[in-house]
């Protein structure tokens, strides 16, 4: 029997390689044909030693999602996408911000004083903005790194 499967979370050739893998392992599977760009698969198997459930767990036990394909109208595909693309725009700006605030606070001072002014070690502001500035960098790795 040929089914057909979603496959969420594959972002490279090696993610398509390591689902390949994974399904071909299952006793029962005669073939699996895995489309990175249409994030599906479509898994050739016998019904009697293979179920959906095996399917789906070799898929997330290799670190993806995968769930039984269900033909969502060209207008859904387009809207999910649309809101993929406005969260990562909003995350893109955000983290810009951030980077921007970090700027200032590692930059500021040595544009607001003479060139090569800094604050020293002794300076009791030193621990506020090397605080500062490892807090904003932390944040902006883990905006621009989040995943849906």
């Amino acid at each position: 029997m040929k089914k057909k499967y979603n496959v969420t979370e594959m972002m490279c050739a090696s993610c398509q390689a390591n689902v390949d893998h994974a399904v071909k392992k299952i006793d029962g599977v005669t073939s699996v044909n895995v489309s990175l760009l249409a994030n599906n698969m479509v898994v050739d198997f016998d019904e009697s030693k293979v179920s959906d459930e095996n399917i789906i767990n070799a898929v997330e036990n290799v670190g993806y999602g995968a769930s039984p394909f269900v033909n969502e109208s060209l207008k859904k595909i387009q809207e999910k996408k649309r809101k993929e693309l406005r969260a990562r725009l909003t995350r893109l700006i955000f983290s810009l911000c951030l980077l921007a605030l970090l700027m200032v606070v590692s930059m500021g001072g040595m544009m607001l004083h003479e060139y090569g002014h800094w604050p020293s070690m002794d300076d009791p502001n030193f621990s506020l903005i090397a605080f500062l500035e490892v807090t904003l960098q932390i944040l902006v790795f883990q905006t621009s790194s989040e995943h849906e």
